[in-house]
């Protein structure tokens, strides 16, 4: 990527510190997050730095998303638990005695106590 910017800038001047971030912003947000603290590194050292990462990371990418559900399935089980969930509360709260029968009348005291 870096290579391709210097080639559209061409001859022209240009800032670095502007060039930079502009090639900074560019990136993935994972490399990013760890070439920040190598930000005042020059850019052909950030550049061969981000090169490497990426080649990390899409490795371990492809492996994560070799073994993962696909999401659509994921959403119809949830889909499916929040159905079967609503009709057991549905079920539960025909069931439930009326409040009129649970509450009982006051006892009258037995007459064998004095």
């Amino acid at each position: 990527m870096l290579t391709r910017m210097r080639e559209v800038i061409g001859q022209r001047t240009f800032d670095e510190g502007l060039f930079r971030q502009l090639f900074f912003s560019k990136l993935p947000q994972q490399v990013q997050a760890v070439l920040v603290t190598f930000n005042n590194n020059p850019v052909d050292e950030l550049a061969s730095s981000a090169d490497r990462i990426l080649e990390i990371t899409r490795t371990r990418d492809n492996q994560v998303y070799s073994i993962t559900e696909k999401p659509q399935a994921t959403e119809n089980e949830v889909t499916k638990l929040c159905n079967a969930l609503s009709r057991f509360l549905d079920l539960k709260e025909r069931h439930r005695p009326d409040d009129s029968r649970r509450r009982s009348t006051s006892r009258r005291r037995s007459s064998s106590r004095p």
